[in-house]
């Protein structure tokens, strides 16, 4: 074989090579793992597959250190510069200088331009409604998560979080109850899409929803 045949032939192999790097990088999350689920305990892919996310939390969305960031420049920098699998949406509840609880709308309209967002740019988002004290705030709670299943709940990119961070409330008695109702009203919208829910002490007393599961 001549050097210019052998030197063609290495230029095709590296071109073909080049382009399945640029096909890989240029492949979203979403478009990679597509439908998340849980199986043998573990969040898999379509596949069922064991998958690991990786990604950035929001900031409260009431408080002025984190509502800027509420915008899609910021959701795409985070994609291209960052690299980020899943961001998380976290919906001031009774707390900031404005909230949901307060202010609806404004709440509301921050969280629907990051979860539209992360489904422009192929990346999981997780919902949260981000309080310690969800159980006091059931109603406005059902009213959040059914508008979310209800216009969204058709994408694979939503990771439902219905309890951020319970404190010292009894798990069989207050958080369980209050996760079976969310799950309840959700399922009844959206069958597939994975549902988060926290565990007493910050979500750290993991044994006591092993042993009283939801």
């Amino acid at each position: 074989m001549s050097n210019l045949t052998n030197t063609k032939l290495k230029l095709i192999a590296f071109a073909i090579l080049f382009g399945w790097s640029l096909l890989a990088k240029a492949q979203t999350p979403v478009a990679k793992y597509g439908q998340l689920q849980i199986k043998n305990g573990k969040v898999s892919d379509k596949n069922g597959n064991p998958v690991v996310l990786r990604g950035m939390s929001m900031f409260w969305s009431g408080y002025p250190e984190g509502s800027s960031f509420y915008n899609a420049s910021v959701i795409q920098t985070l994609k291209q510069d960052w690299c980020v699998d899943v961001v998380r949406a976290a919906m001031s509840v009774e707390t900031g200088n404005t909230n949901y609880v307060s202010n609806a709308s404004s709440e509301m309209a921050k969280i629907k331009t990051v979860i539209q967002a992360c489904i422009d740019n192929g990346l999981y988002v997780v919902v949260d409604f981000h309080t310690h004290n969800a159980q006091n705030y059931k109603s406005q709670a059902l009213t959040f998560f059914k508008e979310i299943a209800t216009q969204y709940g058709n994408t694979p990119n939503i990771i439902y979080e219905t309890f951020n961070e319970p404190i010292a409330q009894d798990w069989a008695t207050v958080i369980k109850p209050y996760h079976n109702e969310m799950i309840a009203a959700i399922r009844a919208i959206d069958d597939n899409n994975i549902i988060v829910c926290g565990t007493k002490t910050f979500s750290q007393d993991v044994d006591e929803a092993a042993n009283n599961p939801v």
